[in-house]
Formats: C-alpha cells, sequence, structure tokens
C-alpha cells in the first residue's frame, strides 16, 4: 500500500504538469517576421558554391523519369508461429 505523502507528491506533479502544457501551446505561436519582403527578381539570380551534389552534372543526366512505377509494390507476408 502506498504512503500518503507518496500519493500527494504524484498529485502535484500530475497538476504541475497540466499546468505546463499552455505555456508549450504559446511558445509555438509567436508571430515571426517576412523574410520575402519584395518580389523575387528572376533577372539577380546566383548559383551558390559547394551547395550541389558533386554527380549532379549534365553528363550523368538520363532524361525525365518515367511516369511509371520502376518496379511492382513489394508485398509484405507473415505467417503465424507455431
Amino acid at each position: 500500500m502506498r504512503t500518503q505523502p507518496a500519493r500527494f507528491f504524484r498529485i502535484l506533479v500530475f497538476f504541475a504538469f497540466i499546468s505546463l502544457l499552455p505555456l508549450r501551446s504559446f511558445a509555438q505561436t509567436s508571430p515571426t517576421q517576412a523574410r520575402i519582403t519584395q518580389a523575387v527578381d528572376e533577372s539577380q539570380l546566383t548559383v551558390l558554391k559547394g551547395n550541389t551534389y558533386p554527380m549532379a552534372r549534365a553528363q550523368y543526366d538520363r532524361g525525365p523519369a518515367p511516369s511509371e512505377p520502376a518496379h511492382e509494390p513489394h508485398v509484405a507476408g507473415f505467417a503465424a508461429q507455431s
């Protein structure tokens, strides 16, 4: 059988946890400032160096991907063990 102080402590921890839940939701709803403040000018685009996988070059391009899946879908079968 549990002692009375242990039960009181469990109830206290439970209510402390419940009272902190609204604080978590307020932290996620803080307003953020817009980072894009004007229209994007397509003539002023730039290439970022070192930001692309080295094998992503035109010589390795095989064209557009097929619209159909390359393989049949895989099906996993499970059997009950005896």
